[in-house]
């Protein structure tokens, strides 16, 4: 599993359900447009998922109908629908473990529950980020009061523990993998590279008045020239170097980054 073709240097950055997905379409003899046009079933799949989320969650098909064709014109969602990424099928999974686990919650039927860490395990090998969710649903379960009384208490904390079991154990053949190869469980070091590549740089950018990928460029060819990558524990050391340079700036830059945080959590609403 590699980014590199030529010398297979093994990769950890991307997590392995999305190529894995596209190479089991490649496989079927699709082309990049045939896997768009799979990943726009899938879309339109999550806007009739989302509809009967919503439409569950408060009762009213109309509300449920008005989620749905919320979702169908965002265009974020049109956007990336139509391209290689990972996002479409992210929402997709995630959005199915949501259902699984508002099934369970009504009816309290293990097999649901199970289903839900499954497909909440595969989101996380998705993206990476989706890594605390399965805290945040058994949380859920623990404040579900409506659907479990009382007297099921043990139920309901039994329940939150096996979600976070089967979620978790689902991903551990990936950390195994990385275990063996790199010399430690790390899920992937994408979060703290972004955090480098993107929030430090743009706050550097900001501040030295420069393009933010003239910065990126410098931190590339730090990594060109302090890192050995064809020694497969290197990426380890990297992950902490990202760690420690972003937020060495964030730290020294924290009006600046509060700042640009605030922006963007506005833009992105």
């Amino acid at each position: 599993y590699s980014q590199d073709s030529k010398t297979l240097i093994p990769d950890c950055i991307r997590t392995p359900l999305y190529p894995f997905f596209i190479f089991l379409l490649k496989k079927l003899f699709l082309n990049f447009y045939g896997i768009i046009f799979i990943q726009i079933i899938i879309s339109s799949a999550t806007c009739s998922l989302s509809s009967h989320i919503a439409g569950q969650i408060i009762s009213n098909k109309k509300v449920g109908i008005l989620a749905g064709i919320f979702l169908a014109v965002d265009l974020p969602s049109v956007f990336f629908a139509n391209t290689l990424m990972t996002e479409t099928l992210f929402t997709f999974l995630l959005l199915l473990s949501a259902y699984f686990l508002i099934s369970f919650l009504k009816i309290h039927k293990s097999s649901y529950l199970i289903v839900s860490g499954i497909f909440l395990g595969l989101t996380i090998l998705c993206r990476p980020i989706a890594v605390y969710l399965p805290v945040i649903f058994a949380i859920a379960i623990l404040l579900s009061r409506k659907t479990f009384p009382a007297s099921l208490r043990f139920l309901k904390i039994r329940s939150a523990f096996f979600l976070l079991l089967i979620s978790y154990t689902i991903i551990t053949p990936w950390l195994l993998r990385n275990h063996l190869t790199f010399g430690s469980p790390i899920l992937s070091p994408i979060g703290k590279i972004n955090l480098l590549y993107y929030t430090a740089s743009g706050i550097r950018a900001e501040k030295e008045n420069k393009m933010l990928f003239q910065i990126q460029n410098e931190y590339r060819e730090t990594s060109i020239n302090n890192f050995n990558w064809e020694k497969t524990e290197e990426i380890v050391s990297y992950e902490k170097y990202c760690a420690e340079e972003a937020m060495k700036i964030i730290l020294e830059n924290t009006f600046t980054f509060l700042k640009n945080q605030s922006i963007l959590f506005f833009y992105f609403f």
